[in-house]
């Protein structure tokens, strides 16, 4: 899966994109800051048009009503879901709290 946003770039007129923090299944995930409070929070995105198969889809929307009914302080607040639409694709999002730390990819290349 390639990138779909670069440093910089603002989304939905609200998140602008820090960096990316990683990428899995089911799409990349950025770190970005929400101009509407100045916070730094966690944005899942999936882009249709980089979908190798549409179960990403139905995983990525399960797992943001899931999000959305969970409530525990080892898990980040779920804030949102959205979509943006470009001329060449349709773009996911799920916002949630920003969880700052060392990612368990980086831990196991630690050893």
């Amino acid at each position: 899966m390639f990138a779909i946003h670069q440093p910089g770039e603002l989304i939905a007129d609200r998140y602008e994109i820090l960096d990316q923090l990683g990428q899995g299944g089911s799409g990349l995930t950025y770190r970005v800051r929400d101009r509407q409070n100045n916070t730094i929070v966690a944005l899942k995105a999936l882009s249709l048009g980089q979908m190798e198969e549409w179960k990403q889809m139905e995983m990525f929307q399960r797992e943001a009503q899931i999000l959305q009914q969970l409530n525990h302080p080892n898990i980040p607040k779920y804030l949102e879901h959205f979509h943006v639409e470009t001329e060449s694709d349709r773009i996911f999002y799920i916002v949630q709290e920003f969880a700052p730390g060392t990612s368990l990819a980086t831990l196991v290349e630690q050893g």
